[in-house]
């Protein structure tokens, strides 16, 4: 009804062994929930991480969805990873056109982002409000991330829906 399969849950709640054995039991890496979201973009969501828990604030203005939020990344970056060797697709979008690499980049997780890189995760895609996956990056004040991107052929001079780029996101405060 609500979309949740045992992995959906194992994968929400960063249970890497849980995950683990469902996958090896044959669970569906490409499944979705009810809001579109693929295993790989709720585990790439759930890698937002300052370590302390505490709810991420999103810079005003900012159109950002509310699952931006910090947790753990160790057992989330582990499901990514093991979501990944089983065929998980990487270019995939949910109903606001986000994608895996823009959860990622958002999280400054670098190995989630170098993975998602090695397995053609599209550089300058757009969600429904004109971001992309560097915008995100800045936004989030991840340079380690940014230089990934710009080194992958990150475009500098796109605009998000409100004229923003990449570099307008580095300035704010």
């Amino acid at each position: 009804e609500n979309g949740r399969t045992p992995l959906i849950v194992a994968t929400e709640s960063g249970n890497s062994e849980l995950a683990s054995t469902l996958l090896k039991g044959g669970a569906e890496v490409n499944v979705k929930d009810k809001d579109s979201k693929t295993l790989l973009m709720l585990a790439g969501s759930a890698t937002l991480s300052s370590g302390n828990g505490e709810p991420f604030v999103v810079p005003e203005g900012s159109n950002r969805p509310a699952s931006f939020v910090k947790c753990d990344q160790k057992e989330y970056s582990e499901i990514v990873l093991k979501l990944l060797k089983r065929g998980a697709k990487v270019n995939v979008k949910d109903e606001n056109g986000t994608t895996p690499l823009m959860l990622a980049t958002a999280s400054g997780n670098l190995e989630v982002v170098l993975e998602l890189l090695k397995r053609d995760a599209e550089v300058n895609v757009r969600d429904e409000d004109g971001m992309t996956p560097l915008m995100v990056a800045t936004m989030f004040r991840n340079l380690e991330v940014v230089k990934q991107l710009l080194e992958k052929g990150a475009q500098v001079n796109l605009q998000d829906k409100d004229g923003q780029t990449p570099l307008i996101w580095a300035a704010q405060d």
